[in-house]
């Protein structure tokens, strides 16, 4: 078929049938590349039609923002999102945004994640990765978005997945050594947070702070009394 008309007057005659198919059916035309808007050719390709001719695209998306559903859709049928970019304030999922991450030319700044209500097992580095992307790690009530598949993780990882919305209940915390008090500081504002493997020196942290990172396991070296004794 070599045209969108053509393409959509076929799945609608065929809308009552069951099981209808389009396998090997290309949308195609002699005329060049066919133009059209993101959400037109999504229609066609979840039809089942391909826009694909075995070595190029036959059509070219004209919008230069797409949702991520459709960019998805678009994407898995071969069409080129060059320079194409996500709506800014759109939502998907987290399996989603890791898949138009992989999409090749296409910007995702701006995307933010969707919380499902069963938190999704993701790895740091997927995290990481898709933030320095520009993608938005934040919900709106402050809930976490995900939950993380490593057995531990690093002072420093802590605090920047907390501000990236991550689940860190019962996540144990390690580091060699004594860790600064700043460090431990900002590891004991985090909810549920494991610090049994972080040691810290008591330094200048005040009562609180040392209350707060023993309630979270930490093991604070407190600095002896000396008692001075008139002779």
């Amino acid at each position: 078929i070599d045209s969108l008309e053509q393409a959509n007057r076929l799945i609608s005659l065929t809308s009552d049938i069951s099981n209808s198919s389009f396998v090997n059916l290309t949308l195609q035309s002699t005329d060049g590349v066919i133009e059209s808007d993101a959400l037109s050719l999504t229609h066609v390709v979840n039809n089942g039609i391909t826009v694909f001719d075995g070595s190029s695209p036959t059509v070219v998306v004209t919008d230069t923002e797409i949702s991520p559903q459709n960019a998805i859709s678009l994407s898995r049928a071969f069409v080129d999102l060059t320079d194409k970019s996500i709506i800014k304030g759109s939502t998907a999922q987290f399996d989603q945004i890791r898949e138009l991450s992989d999409i090749n030319g296409l910007l995702i700044e701006g995307v933010s994640l969707l919380r499902q209500d069963e938190l999704p097992i993701v790895s740091k580095s997927d995290v990481f990765t898709l933030a320095n992307k520009g993608v938005v790690f934040n919900h709106p009530e402050g809930l976490s978005l995900y939950t993380l598949s490593e057995e531990e993780i690093s002072p420093i990882e802590a605090i920047e997945l907390n501000s990236l919305a991550a689940d860190l209940t019962d996540k144990p915390v390690v580091f060699d050594g004594y860790l600064p008090e700043s460090l431990a500081v900002d590891l004991s504002s985090i909810n549920g947070v494991d610090l049994s493997g972080i040691f810290v020196r008591e330094g200048d942290l005040n009562n609180s702070q040392i209350q707060e990172l023993e309630i979270k396991g930490s093991k604070v070296n407190h600095l002896p009394n000396i008692i001075i004794e008139d002779s």
